[in-house]
């Protein structure tokens, strides 16, 4: 039997990542928080609402990200879809991709423009550690992105999800990079639940062992991985798996040597920002 790194403390880590779409559910009262990326528009128009973004206790954009926010909120306000415009708590980065217009619309606002000129980190990562440093109550934070994109933007974004979870600034913090088709998080070494019953579940889930071979079980899926399992680039790779219909828990069990990248599709109509 293969030893995971927690086994002998049974820590389990469990992740809730539909929960932001759910009003009802209790666990939508877990503190979190909002960034917003270049390149999200579409999972702006699918995802965010004007209830999911004030339960949100902080809100940054990571530089070319306020672009974005801009105009999807400039859309709804000229429709009169909005009474107020989506007011970030701050804009991080190195600000060379925030355009004039973008500068001077929120610097109407109560926004904070926070430069942040290290080049050796992506701006996504700098937006994250300022986040953590303005507020540190926070369990998760729901990034919306695009992971099809600039395909190096896209890989920039996997690689924060590993630093960050490398870096151990908050133990506890879930980060989920939100799609227009998908939420994609990291796995920690050790035992791990994802919680998927809700309405939102879609179909497809994978598991993708970006950073470094590593040897999986799981428990939940139609094609459930073994001991004997090794998910490497260079063999084998868990892509467009799904969920076992019978099974009656209302969670996945993912046990892995090493950190893994779980994405897992949602099942949601076109919101208005209401």
């Amino acid at each position: 039997m293969t030893k995971y790194s927690n086994d002998s403390d049974d820590i389990i880590y469990d992740y809730y990542p539909y929960s932001i779409g759910e009003k009802d559910n209790c666990l939508s009262v877990l503190p979190y928080g909002i960034i917003i990326l270049n390149y999200s528009h579409d999972s702006l128009k699918t995802f965010l609402t004007k209830s999911i973004w004030s339960r949100a206790i902080i809100r940054g954009c990571a530089d070319g990200g306020s672009n974005v926010l801009r105009e999807f909120s400039e859309k709804y306000f000229d429709h009169q879809l909005l009474t107020d415009p989506f007011m970030p708590d701050y804009i991080s980065g190195d600000m060379d991709s925030i355009s004039e217009k973008t500068k001077i619309y929120y610097s109407s606002g109560n926004v904070k423009f926070i430069e942040t000129i290290n080049q050796s980190e992506t701006d996504f990562t700098k937006c994250v550690r300022t986040m953590l440093q303005q507020c540190e109550r926070l369990d998760v934070i729901y990034v919306f992105s695009s992971l099809c994109g600039r395909f190096d933007h896209a890989m920039g974004n996997i690689h924060t999800l590993y630093l960050i979870n490398s870096l151990n600034l908050n133990p506890k913090l879930r980060l989920y990079l939100v799609t227009d088709q998908d939420i994609t998080f990291l796995l920690k070494s050790g035992h791990n639940r994802i919680h998927t019953k809700s309405q939102l579940r879609g179909r497809e889930c994978s598991l993708l062992p970006f950073a470094y071979p590593t040897r999986v079980r799981t428990d939940g899926l139609k094609w459930n991985l073994n001991n004997d399992t090794e998910l490497n680039f260079s063999t084998l790779v868990s892509t467009s798996n799904t969920y076992d219909e019978r099974n009656t828990k209302d969670y996945v069990e993912i046990y892995c040597e090493k950190p893994v990248i779980y994405s897992m599709t949602y099942k949601i109509n076109k919101q208005s920002a209401s």
